[in-house]
């Protein structure tokens, strides 16, 4: 008993120590922290970049359309005009004023219509 009992008072005697102090872990601890926050950070950013962009798209998508819609109002304001009921009467059915001729050239599908000199009133013969 006597060879145990001296490595026993040996083990008691030395306290259990630890490889690394106290700072070097608050460091590594402090260090890992940081890395997290930095990838976090970083995913924010890259998210915040990707939703001006696609704002960006939205707007210039919002312009097109309303630059469309500016056509379409002008087109529906000029179709209850006059002049787009005489445009499609010569062109859609081949109507004339008076005092105009009718010529069909063999291979086209619209007439062409020509004018005479003399000025004729604008109303359409069929009103």
């Amino acid at each position: 008993m006597g060879r145990f009992a001296a490595v026993e008072e040996a083990v008691a005697q030395k306290s259990p120590r630890v490889p690394f102090s106290t700072k070097q872990l608050l460091l590594v601890a402090g260090i890992v922290l940081l890395v997290m926050f930095c990838f976090g950070y970083t995913g924010r950013l890259i998210a915040s970049s990707e939703l001006r962009a696609e704002v960006a798209y939205w707007e210039q998508e919002v312009a097109v359309e309303r630059e469309r819609l500016a056509e379409t109002q002008a087109m529906a304001e000029y179709v209850k005009t006059d002049d787009f009921v005489r445009e499609r009467a010569r062109i859609d059915l081949g109507w004339t004023l008076p005092g105009e001729v009718a010529v069909w050239v063999v291979g086209e599908e619209r007439p062409v219509v020509t004018t005479p000199s003399v000025v004729i009133e604008q109303m359409p013969s069929w009103q």
